[in-house]
Order: C-alpha cells, then structure tokens, then sequence
C-alpha cells in the first residue's frame, strides 16, 4: 500500500493523519466540512482571476491549475494556480491560493495576518512552494487570497491577501 498524506491536510489532527496513513478507515467526513469544500470549488476561480487583476506585480495570466507537487514520494498537493508573465506564459512570478472564509475568519486574517490566525495556510503555502521548487520552478514567495463569503450584498467580494516568502 502507498501512503499519501495530502498537503491540504497541514493543520489536520495529527492522530488522524497517523491512523489514515496505517490505513485505518476514519469515520465520513462532516457534512460541513464537505459543503465548505464544495464553497471554495465554486468560489476559487473567480478568487483567481480577481487575484490576477489585483495583485502586486500584476496584471498575470494563470497558469498550472491544479497541478500536482510533490514534497516527497508521499507528501502532494495540488496547487490552486502559478501566476506568470501574460507576455512570457514560461515566467511564473508567485504561487496562488485561494480561500473562501467565514466573515470571522476573514477579519482575523485581514487583522492578525496568516501566520497567528490561519497557521495551517501558512505550511500549507510553503509546501506548495517547496514542492514546485523541488520540481524546477523558480517560485520564491505565493499570495495567499482570502475572499469573505459574507461579504455584505451591497459590493461584490471582499477581498485580502497576504504575501508569504518561501523559507527552506
């Protein structure tokens, strides 16, 4: 049997990342949890392309799309995005990864910043970033876009983000 911890899982009970990894079946996943997953599927397009218009150094063109990156033979991921040059497809400039949070989850990342309130994003970046330096690409920091899925209906999104510096 192959073991394969997904990056996504950063943050995730430690225990249970043991027990799945011994291939132990675990109990179905929580409903919430699953309608949380689908919110940032829907979401997580758009979120990109605002990120693409928006952010520092831009505009970019997306490319890599939910490619997989592997930290090791057992350690993957998929990536939500690489923004590169839209002139030099071939350049990627940043890693890209999108979130769809509660308004109280917004806030705390806007005021406290990734680290202290949303730490498992954090790794979950600098894995990402790790596994497409392990796999040749020249990416030395990511943005992670956060969308507020509460956003009042009197504006379209609000949106914040935060630059994260790869650190071997």
């Amino acid at each position: 049997m192959t073991v394969r911890i997904r990056i996504s899982q950063a943050g995730a009970c430690p225990r249970r990342i043991q027990l799945e990894a011994w291939g132990v079946p675990g109990a179905p996943p929580w409903e919430g949890s699953e309608r949380a997953f689908a919110e940032g599927n829907l979401h997580e397009p758009s979120i990109l392309a605002w990120a693409a218009a928006n952010l520092p150094g831009g505009p970019y063109a997306l490319a890599l799309q939910q490619q997989e990156v592997k930290v090791t033979g057992w350690l993957v991921g998929h990536i939500d995005a690489l923004a590169v040059n839209p002139d030099d497809p071939e350049e990627p400039r940043c890693l890209l990864e999108a979130k769809c949070l509660s308004h109280k989850a917004f806030q705390e990342f806007r005021t406290k910043g990734v680290q202290e309130s949303h730490p498992q994003y954090y790794v979950q970046v600098q894995l990402y970033l790790h596994g497409l330096r392990c796999q040749g690409y020249a990416v030395d920091h990511g943005y992670l876009v956060a969308r507020d899925k509460e956003t009042p209906k009197t504006r379209l999104w609000d949106h914040h983000y935060e630059r994260i510096d790869y650190d071997a």
